[in-house]
């Protein structure tokens, strides 16, 4: 059976009409199979954030458990809780803080310092950003000092000096240095250590103890006029201090031991005046009635 003419042209336009219905279809799926794609994207990201912030919250949890164990006196099982915490997600914001929980248990509750030692030398090297740095550095300097290894916590203390710049903690450090080299009679290293720090931080607050020792250091190494200018100077400089009554009566005691029976007395006569009460008030009294005896040298 032939077709018609217009039954071709008919034809023609439905074949036409369904090819292009087939590239719309096909247009409409891709279209639907890329939105289907991105809404998975987000729905997989949106999973990552959430299980990221539970693990945050299962972490913080553990961490408060430990921290109230703490509290209870339950340091063994505080130990425990954040190890867990560090070995569970060393990357966790927590585990740098869990460590450093578990040092301060060790050095200040169990006092196992060199176990102390070797966690805050963890923190430092496997945290080497964590603002607990400078502490744990501190910390282990003091801890091998209490273990009796003068040679190891002189060395830490050095290099906190050298590495923390003008941060408090190295005003801490020098001052410690200074008082290990007194302590062993190394006057002339500590005296550099005390004047360091009183360099370095002016207004330091371990400014009057620092002068004070460098007044002694002085007196050590037979620098009497430096060692009474010195003491002089932390009363004068901090009158209010715990440092200045002392400065004062060794700065006495001095003048007394030089023989110096004029400034003697007139450093007494300021003395009995600022510290009507003080607590070397009798001695005081007592050397200036004998200075009140001596004879008067023959002309």
């Amino acid at each position: 059976m032939r077709m018609s003419r217009w039954g071709f042209v008919l034809a023609a336009i439905c074949f036409a009409l369904s090819v292009s219905g087939c590239k719309a279809i096909r247009k409409w799926r891709a279209a639907g199979d890329a939105n289907s794609a991105e809404r998975m994207k987000s729905i997989e990201k949106q999973v990552d954030v959430l299980t990221e912030r539970l693990e945050q919250v299962e972490f913080e949890l553990r961490f408060n458990v430990a921290t109230n164990q703490v509290s209870l006196g339950k340091f063994e099982e505080a130990v425990k809780g954040f190890r867990e915490v560090v070995n569970r997600n060393p990357n966790s914001t927590y585990a740098a803080d869990s460590l450093y929980e578990i040092a301060k248990i060790y050095k200040y509750h169990l006092k196992k310092q060199a176990n102390a030692v070797a966690t805050y030398e963890e923190l430092i090297r496997r945290y080497p950003r964590s603002q607990f740095i400078r502490t744990a550095a501190y910390a282990i300097a003091e801890s091998l000092a209490e273990l009796g290894k003068k040679t190891e916590a002189r060395d830490q203390f050095r290099k906190i000096v050298t590495q923390f710049g003008r941060d408090p903690i190295v005003e801490k450090a020098y001052f410690e240095l200074g008082d290990m080299y007194q302590e062993e009679k190394r006057w002339l290293d500590a005296k550099n250590s005390y004047q360091k720090l009183i360099d370095l931080f002016p207004a330091g607050a371990l400014r009057p103890a620092a002068l004070y020792r460098l007044a002694n250091c002085s007196l050590a190494l037979g620098d009497t006029a430096a060692s009474l200018r010195l003491f002089a100077g932390v009363y004068t400089e901090f009158p209010a201090g715990d440092f200045a009554e002392l400065a004062y009566f060794d700065r006495i005691s001095i003048l007394v031991a030089q023989a110096a029976d004029s400034d003697a007395r007139a450093g007494i006569n300021d003395y009995l005046v600022r510290y009507p009460t003080g607590r070397f008030r009798a001695e005081v009294e007592r050397v200036f009635n004998k200075l009140d005896r001596k004879k008067p040298s023959s002309p």
